[in-house]
């Protein structure tokens, strides 16, 4: 072999060893892009995950508000005045000895209301 062919073996040599290194560079960073962005653990599902946590404290804070207004009513009804208030208001009971007015309807608003 002459001098000649030697360099032009050696330079084929050392190119196709530039260009697998670039393309197992090129997978390598690919695989790591997958890996950081789009995996089980990575970015995108870390971003979804924070949504969801974000979105959960806000239900979290409106359930624990409901909690406290729950419980703070429940203690009113220890008192027997805000045990009747409510009786007689929510379900129309009357004590005995009260008089009980009812209002009826006369006229065409009578007429066009439905009987019971």
């Amino acid at each position: 072999m002459t001098r000649g062919d030697v360099t032009v073996h050696t330079r084929r040599a050392r190119r196709r060893r530039v260009i697998l290194a670039l393309c197992l560079g090129a997978v390598g960073a690919g695989l790591l892009v997958y890996i950081f962005v789009f995996s089980r653990h990575g970015y995108l599902r870390r971003r979804k995950l924070e949504r969801e946590n974000a979105q959960l404290n806000g239900e979290l804070a409106a359930l624990r508000r409901e909690n406290a207004a729950l419980r703070a009513e429940l203690s009113r009804l220890d008192d027997p005045a805000a045990v009747e208030k409510l009786a007689r208001e929510q379900l129309g009971l009357v004590r005995k000895g009260d008089t009980v007015y009812r209002f009826v309807e006369t006229g065409t608003a009578a007429a066009k209301r439905p009987d019971p």
